[in-house]
């Protein structure tokens, strides 16, 4: 995942990749989500928020190594018309498989992420205080 920071000076864009790691099994599903923020990136609290609703937190540590991230993909073998073949074949031929293996990048950073639930604010916790002096 890219993250990217403005700087004071001209239009210089710094762009490093952060790698989240999940705490607890997710929905995939969410993942395929269009609507993906992350908050706090400039601060050590990190914020995930997915499709709208979906909140996780985290705090951004730094890998001892570094982290690679692959793009696996499965390709049929050339010989394989997996429609016309009997099921005991087409197991064999999905076990001659082969993968194709793409590097996207490496990161040195890590946001561990755990879900979080958000409450709304009551009203008592909103308004301040007053006195009130009669005279």
């Amino acid at each position: 995942m890219a993250t990217t920071g403005h700087s004071d000076i001209g239009d210089v864009v710094e762009e490093q990749v952060v790698c989240i790691d999940f705490c607890a099994p997710i929905d995939t599903n969410l993942l395929d989500s269009k609507s993906i923020k992350l908050l706090g990136l400039d601060d050590n609290e990190v914020i995930l928020q997915i499709s709208g609703n979906t909140f996780f937190s985290g705090e951004m540590q730094h890998i001892v190594g570094t982290h690679l991230v692959f793009d696996i993909k499965d390709k049929p073998t050339k010989g394989s018309q997996h429609c016309k073949q009997s099921p005991k074949d087409r197991e064999e031929d999905h076990n001659d498989r082969h993968q194709s293996v793409d590097f996207l990048a490496k990161c040195d950073l890590k946001i561990p992420m755990k879900r979080i639930f958000l409450e709304p604010r009551t009203e008592s916790t909103t308004t301040a205080t007053t006195t009130t002096h009669e005279s």
